[in-house]
């Protein structure tokens, strides 16, 4: 028998590792705000489909939200029919890191990227290793339309009239934009200069992505 509350601690704990918001989930797999409290409160469970939905915005699969197994990297789309993984739907790859925003439409890339997180937009290619181990040169960056991060989370940024992929840390007085890879220089922002930052987007790591960082925090901890 599975629990709803410990299904409905799942969901809160990968949205918190995620850097994802309670809201926007319920949102997308149109779903009553008190969905998350009815199931720790009243233990009211959803339906199976729902469950899909959720684990797809997560990007994990149904098993690790039901207590299955302790991995959530395991997805059911890798023995979904090839069907079932266009129904995931097509974003643009349109451009690099360091060439967006595009401000020619011949700057685009001509391709397109399967994502199974449907708040992504669109997906630039890394084009340096500030970012890795994490975001390895030349992979894939799915990026969600959002302009406001809040500390620790992964982003594009445009400062200076350069774009870069970093990790930002949010102060009183400055803004920190850290890179994974030491070689890299972290940019400080003053909070009294505005017009020289702007938040492009938010990155939303894929399955290998998170594992790497995952690792990088376990690490840390040691």
């Amino acid at each position: 028998m599975y629990e709803p509350a410990n299904v409905a601690e799942r969901i809160n704990k990968l949205l918190k590792e995620k850097n994802l918001q309670q809201k926007d989930m319920l949102m997308e797999c149109g779903l009553n705000k008190n969905t998350i409290s009815s199931m720790l409160s009243r233990g009211s469970m959803v339906k199976a489909d729902t469950l899909a939905k959720i684990a797809d915005f997560l990007s994990c699969s149904v098993d690790y939200l039901l207590g299955r197994t302790e991995n959530p990297e395991i997805y059911h789309y890798e023995k979904a029919s090839e069907n079932a993984k266009k129904m995931a739907g097509n974003i643009p790859v349109v451009s690099s890191v360091k060439n967006f925003p595009i401000f020619h439409e011949e700057a685009a890339v001509p391709d397109f990227h399967a994502v199974h997180n449907r708040s992504v937009a669109y997906s630039l290619y890394a084009d340096d290793n500030s970012m890795e181990p994490v975001i390895r040169m030349h992979e894939l960056i799915d990026i969600i339309p959002f302009t406001e991060l809040v500390s620790e989370e992964i982003g594009i940024f445009l400062v200076q009239d350069e774009t870069v992929c970093r990790k930002i840390r949010l102060f009183v007085d400055k803004i920190e934009l850290y890179p994974f890879n030491p070689d890299y220089p972290t940019l400080h922002i003053s909070r009294f200069s505005p017009d020289h930052f702007q938040v492009l987007g938010k990155v939303a790591l894929n399955a290998a992505q998170y594992a790497r960082m995952k690792s990088i925090s376990a690490s840390v901890r040691k």
